[in-house]
Parts: structure tokens; sequence; C-alpha cells
């Protein structure tokens, strides 16, 4: 959360580039995520940066559960609707579980870690770097459908 006078005095002292963890462009997954932002704050963010002369760089998520096909439209739209340029923008494909974070509780709330699950032992879980990572229903058509839409993100 910026406001105009901290986006103008580090516009005045030099800073060229604000970094800003949206994550998503679907109110229902930034509640989900527990991020108190919508996306219109995003947009007005964004905006703000911008007015100054500074570039953003706003890293993305997908693949939170509960997030569905239209959860992940919305983002690009966002990404659309705040003008960010490719090189702007970042983004990853699978939540990693971490403990003792919300999503880590969640997650072990609905069976999908086994009850025996440790992270000091091997695990039958799909895994990014030997971290578990949670693969949401439909991967396949979720990435394929990503792919597309930043395709077409980038030939904008």
């Amino acid at each position: 959360l910026v406001n105009e006078e901290v986006v103008k005095t580090l516009s005045e002292a030099g800073c060229e580039v604000i970094s800003f963890g949206i994550e998503s462009g679907s109110p229902k997954v930034l509640k989900a995520m527990n991020k108190r932002i919508t996306p219109r704050k995003i947009l007005d963010a964004v905006k703000l940066v911008k007015k100054h002369g500074m570039a953003t760089r706003s890293s993305f998520f997908f693949g939170y559960p509960g997030e569905g096909m239209v959860d992940i439209l919305k983002t690009f739209l966002l990404m659309w609707r705040a003008g960010l340029k490719g090189w702007e923008i970042t983004f990853g494909n699978h939540p990693i579980l971490y403990p003792g974070t919300t999503l880590f509780d969640n997650i072990s709330e609905t069976g999908y870690l086994p009850s025996d699950f440790s992270w000091a032992g091997e695990t039958e879980l799909p895994c990014y770097k030997d971290v578990p990572i949670y693969l949401p229903p439909h991967d396949g058509t979720r990435q394929l459908m990503i792919k597309a839409l930043w395709k077409m993100k980038k030939a904008v």
C-alpha cells in the first residue's frame, strides 16, 4: 500500500522501480490469501507509481487453492488494465507449502498432505527443488491457459 507522499519522496530520492507482490487480480483469491487489497487498490498503486515516472515490478501467483479459470483470467485482465509491460511481470505457478503459513495449515486440513508428513523425511508429494508444492486440480489445462494468456499479453 502506497500513497502520494511516499511515492513522490521515493521518486525524488532517485528510486526508479517499486515492486509489488500483487499475486492475483481476483478479489476471491486475494481474500483467500488474506492480502487485504483489492484490484482497484492495485490499479491505483500502479498508476500512482507510473505517474511519478517510475516503473513497477509486479509478482503474480497462480495455482492457489480455490483459484479457477475465471480467476486466472481476472489476473491477466488486471495486468492489461494496469498497463504492465512483460518485463514488469514475474509469476509463479505452484504454491510452496511452507510450514507455519496459513496455506500450509489449510492444505493440511484438506488431507492433501499425508498425516505423517514431515519436512525431515521423504515425500511423494510434487516438489519444486525438494520443497512440497500444491498442484491444483486440472493443472495441465490451467498451465495451457496461463501460457496462452501470457503469449497474448506479451504480444500487446
